[in-house]
């Protein structure tokens, strides 16, 4: 099963994945373990969350923009913040907004060469399974517990951004529960405009694997 460098990932939440592939590949499903697009997901990943967020930004009062606007002058170069990309996102200048929109037409072709060869592209929804709810404090500064360390809530961003950055199609089915007993779900990711082919194969997952099971106590 698929991880990245960008997000620790709970250990079950990936055994249990894995183990839904597994099962999958006995029923006649064609597995490739090793099948990757060829791009760096790491960037991939950073491009995702400065496009992400220059565009979630153009809405913000003149005054908000400032202080986004002083806090990116005053980063380091090599700072790799989530704060850092919302700041140089939110004041980027159209130019090298459209480099980076030039490097997700790359990526787009990429994708499209992956395709060319594979049907679908199965990976994890997120980085753990259901996390208690967190309010206090402003997002940057929450984290959750993956495999007894607390990581940041905002990494989480990296399975939505694998298929959103490059406006590809992606289903949910659920794969069952992890040890710990907590529902978890595999992403589909299908090529450009292949909406349906997700979603049926979501639908047959759901068919061979028993589909939504809800975790004890709450059926």
């Amino acid at each position: 099963m698929l991880t990245s460098p960008c997000c620790a990932q709970d250990n079950e939440l990936t055994d249990q994945l894995q183990h839904a592939v597994d099962v999958l590949a006995r029923a006649g499903v064609r597995v490739d373990d090793t099948a990757r697009p060829a791009i760096d997901l790491q960037r991939s990943h950073h491009v995702y969350l400065m496009l992400l967020r220059a565009a979630t930004g153009t809405g913000l009062p003149d005054q908000r923009f400032a202080q986004h606007l002083a806090s990116a002058a005053q980063r380091a170069a090599d700072d790799g913040s989530y704060r850092a990309f919302v700041d140089r996102a939110v004041t980027l200048y159209h130019r090298d907004w459209w480099q980076l929109h030039n490097e997700r037409e790359k990526m787009r072709l990429a994708w499209a060469d992956f395709f060319q060869e594979y049907d679908l592209f199965l990976c994890p929804t997120a980085a753990s399974t259901a996390f208690p709810h967190d309010h206090a404090g402003e997002r940057p500064e929450r984290t959750i517990a993956v495999n007894g360390r607390r990581e940041r809530t905002t990494d989480q961003l990296f399975w939505a951004g694998i298929s959103g950055v490059v406006y590809l199609p992606a289903s949910v089915a659920p794969v069952g529960l992890t040890r710990s007993g907590l529902p978890c779900g595999l992403q589909i990711i299908a090529a450009n405009l292949q909406d349906r082919t997700c979603i049926e194969f979501a639908r047959l997952v759901g068919q061979e694997l028993g589909g939504f099971r809800p975790p004890p106590g709450y059926d």
